[in-house]
């Protein structure tokens, strides 16, 4: 919270489904005096779009054909967007199928259209991106929180 207090919940990413099980023996173990429930976590919805990917650290003046031509050895290219964001130029590159992006994020850092290429498996827009919190009932309504929490 606000004052850098524990909300007592964590998530942790393991990279194997064994380390996983070792973690859900935990469950019932006192951590500061609270239990600890251990459980592994459901996703309520996908992570990651799952037939598209990412790129910016290309060439401002890049065409989608370049783009097209890159990634077509990955697999069938569905779509390509091209656009600017805060870091420059940047691509969403939509395959026809799944098993294409694997192969697309492994051009990550590589040379490319221009300058080192950054492919990421693409992220869907969230929908609380764009909520607006309510106002803290605990300051003046005015108060600058961020000098405030510092």
């Amino acid at each position: 919270d606000y004052l850098k207090r524990s909300k007592g919940y964590a998530y942790v990413d393991f990279k194997t489904a064994e380390a996983v099980q070792e973690a859900e023996k935990l469950d019932g173990t006192h951590i500061h005096g609270r239990a600890c429930k251990a459980k592994q976590s459901k996703p309520t919805q996908t992570l990651y779009e799952p037939r598209t990917v990412f790129v910016r650290g290309f060439a401002a003046d890049t065409k989608e054909e370049d783009v097209r031509q890159v990634f077509g050895p990955c697999g069938k290219i569905a779509d390509v967007r091209l656009g600017t964001g805060k870091k420059g130029p940047q691509a969403y590159v939509e395959f026809q199928e799944e098993s294409a992006v694997e192969p697309a994020v492994q051009l990550d850092e590589k040379q490319e259209l221009g300058g080192t290429i950054f492919v990421a498996r693409s992220i869907p827009m969230k929908d609380h991106r764009h909520q607006v919190a309510a106002p803290r009932k605990d300051l003046p309504r005015n108060a600058p929180q961020q000098a405030i929490v510092a």
